[in-house]
């Protein structure tokens, strides 16, 4: 009772009162239907339909850089929804409501995510049946989600329903009568339930659709109020050096899109919203990996936002004369950049396909850290365009043992003392007390780079690690000094291997082979080195890189015991 007290105490400190307050209010409202469901003219305005052209307009650019290019329009014609690796089970109706399937795929399916590529696809492919599949999709949804029914009105899902539906109203010319009031219906809704409570990228994603259904619905009121809501989160989100607040690659990526879309249909394009967006382009594209994809700090998958690439070039398309590199970046070089406001450091040559990004951050924003990970002075690492040290990625989000494992500490590669986990991690997306994290220093000379990074643990521990590159003789050098008090303790650092890595080696030293990568790593001071492959029994590490997907994942750990400084050191010698 006392430490579930303190878990709460801990985590609640860090909160704005604004956000307990909305929730508050929200949950009220809610449970007692302190609320009127949005009065809609008999005949409901139509679509704007310069607004219409513009939005189509941008999927036909969306087309060319091949967004949709990960969709399968086969299974989807044959009504097979599939989110988080699990696919609808032939069912006669879609199952909007249906409490078999996660909260999560159930906020997907009434988001309508499914249809954003089909949107895009049909920009460019007028294939026969599409307009009447999305028309029937629309109908269905209305007919049997009246209005509050489902966790389909929550606030997040209708933003997402609002941008989808745009893109179909738009390729597809839907104006019926039935979609002009459900889509004038939701956009008042949303009005009515902005997620001040959550606030973070939830709330982002309201000030867009906000915008994007205003400008459809030419409610010039309401979309002075998106507009003005968006100025203000973008200002408090969107870092000086482009990233995202929470730090999350894919979530980094979702923003992006979502305010591509703002900005596409909108006829005066804000100088705020164009500043923004080249910034985050000019990050997204710093911190992908030679794959072409992002890395999965935080809770981050694959397949999950647009893809990486195509995004990137549809930016590009759109936005005037956009820059090729972030702002305020205060280190720049071929081998070495430095975003220190995100706290992400990358060494190598992306030219050559050999990367290495660390991430350096603590749990953020401290009032809404929910997609955090354990990750402290952890890093990713691609080798000749692959990857071959590589993040736990994410499960899900239900409550489960591989979301508390992709999580913790032991899920990344970076040091644990103790079996003590960086921040107090609880329920799905909670966090009690946290570490405090120094500023890095980052140095850039001709013959080598080095990144130099701490945190104070909340326990009383130092954690220092220390990483050297050189481009010339081809190796990384990662040292760890920890700091305790008295007595003896234990310090393991874990390295996660990708699953298709080949293991041979001695207590000393591993080599690791790829079809066409080589590589070894050394141990550099006093302790153990141990293999965990994949076969081992005991199995416990997981690499997660696309939602619902959990493979098995080799694992080189390296111990030291003894009394405090403890130092692990290590090389990654590469050919």
């Amino acid at each position: 009772m006392f430490k579930e007290a303190c878990l709460y105490g801990n985590t609640l400190r860090h909160i704005k009162m604004s956000q307990l307050l909305w929730r508050f209010w929200h949950r009220t409202r809610r449970r007692f239907h302190l609320y009127w469901t949005p009065r809609i003219p008999i005949s409901p305005p139509p679509f704007d339909q310069d607004c219409v052209r513009r939005m189509k307009h941008f999927l036909q650019h969306g087309n060319e850089c091949a967004i949709h290019s990960g969709c399968d329009l086969d299974a989807l014609r044959a009504q097979t929804i599939c989110f988080l690796g699990r696919c609808t089970e032939k069912e006669h109706c879609i199952p909007w409501r249906d409490n078999r399937y996660p909260l999560l795929w159930r906020y997907k399916l009434q988001g309508f995510c499914f249809t954003r590529d089909f949107a895009i696809n049909a920009a460019a492919d007028n294939y026969l049946g599409d307009r009447d599949r999305a028309l029937n999709w629309i109908s269905d949804w209305i007919q049997r989600n009246p209005v509050d029914s489902d966790a389909g009105w929550d606030a997040w899902p209708v933003s997402e329903r609002l941008l989808n539906w745009s893109m179909l109203i738009a390729v597809f010319h839907l104006h019926e009568e039935e979609v002009r009031a459900a889509f004038l219906r939701q956009m008042r809704w949303l009005k009515k339930w902005i997620e001040y409570d959550l606030r973070a990228n939830h709330l982002l994603k309201n000030a867009c659709a906000l915008a994007v259904s205003a400008c459809l619905v030419n409610e010039q009121v309401c979309l002075a109020h998106a507009l003005k809501l968006l100025h203000e989160q973008i200002n408090e989100q969107i870092l000086p050096d482009g990233g995202h607040i929470e730090r999350s690659p894919m979530y980094h990526a979702h923003v992006l899109w979502d305010c591509l879309l703002v900005y596409a249909v909108l006829e005066e394009k804000p100088t705020f919203l164009a500043d923004a967006l080249i910034k985050m382009c000019a990050f997204l594209n710093t911190i992908t990996h030679p794959d072409g994809e992002i890395p999965l700090f935080g809770d981050s998958a694959l397949k999950e936002a647009a893809p990486t690439q195509a995004l990137v070039r549809l930016a590009m398309r759109l936005l005037p004369h956009p820059k090729s590199e972030p702002g305020n970046s205060s280190v720049r070089d071929r081998h070495g950049v430095a975003l220190e406001p995100s706290g992400y450091y990358c060494m190598g040559d992306q030219t050559t396909g050999d990367f290495m990004i660390v991430k350096t951050a603590p749990p953020l924003p401290p009032w809404q850290p929910g997609h955090s990970h354990a990750d402290m002075l952890s890093y990713e690492l691609s080798l000749s365009g692959r990857r071959v040290i590589v993040d736990s990625g994410v499960h899900g989000y239900a409550e489960s043992v591989l979301r508390g494992y992709c999580r913790s500490t032991r899920a990344h590669n970076t040091v644990q003392l103790d079996s003590l986990e960086q921040s107090d991690w609880w329920k799905v997306f909670r966090i009690g007390q946290r570490p405090k994290a120094d500023t890095p220093r980052f140095e850039v000379r001709p013959d080598f780079i080095s990144l130099e990074a701490a945190y104070e643990h909340f326990s009383g521990y130092r954690h220092c690690r220390c990483i050297h590159y050189s481009p010339d003789r081809h190796y990384w050098e990662v040292e760890d000094t920890v700091k305790v008090g008295s007595g003896s303790h234990e310090v393991k650092s874990v390295i996660h291997l990708h699953p298709e890595i080949r293991v041979t080696g001695t207590d000393r030293e591993i080599l690791l082979s790829t079809d066409s990568v080589n590589f070894r790593i050394t141990l550099c001071t006093e302790g153990t080195l141990e293999f965990k492959d994949i076969c081992s029994s005991g199995q416990d590490n997981w690499y997660c890189p696309e939602f619902g997907q959990s493979l098995p994942s080799a694992t080189i750990i390296m111990r030291h015991k003894g009394a405090s400084p403890l130092t692990i050191g290590y090389t990654i010698f590469f050919d």
